[in-house]
């Protein structure tokens, strides 16, 4: 159930689960993906209490003439290279050794892209039929 584990993604819990983990080396496919986002995010900063210095912004560093910050344009884009559709056959060598791991992902998932210094989540996603987006 994605539901319940979307309503636990804090970046405490994130943290949490980052240091339970270990390497190890698998074959994974993912299908070919290309998910982009957009908004404006003026409405959020003004929500987090920023309205008076969104009103007063001061942008003389950056041009002398009298201007009003009217939007805050955001888009972000996450893509899996093509490689990824091409599903092998057989568990393939690394070093001479064959890899004991290998996961296809066929079924619905969640993907997070989290900065490890500051452990902050920059994107979280969710594909709910990567079989649709194959093609």
């Amino acid at each position: 159930n994605l539901t319940v584990i979307e309503e636990a993604l804090t970046a405490e819990f994130v943290q949490d689960l980052s240091n339970t983990l270990h390497a190890v080396q698998v074959l994974l496919t993912l299908p070919v993906i290309k998910l982009s986002y957009s908004t404006d995010l003026l409405p959020s900063l003004s929500d987090l209490g920023l309205s008076e210095w969104l009103a007063e912004t001061d942008l003389i560093k950056i041009t002398n003439l009298p201007v009003k910050l009217n939007a805050v344009h955001h888009k972000v884009v996450m893509e899996t290279a093509p490689e990824g559709a091409e599903y092998a056959s057989t568990t393939p060598a690394v070093n001479g050794q064959s890899l004991a791991l290998t996961y296809r992902v066929d079924r619905p998932f969640l993907f997070l892209v989290r900065d490890e210094p500051s452990g902050a989540l920059l994107f979280i996603g969710k594909v709910l039929n990567p079989r649709d987006i194959e093609r």
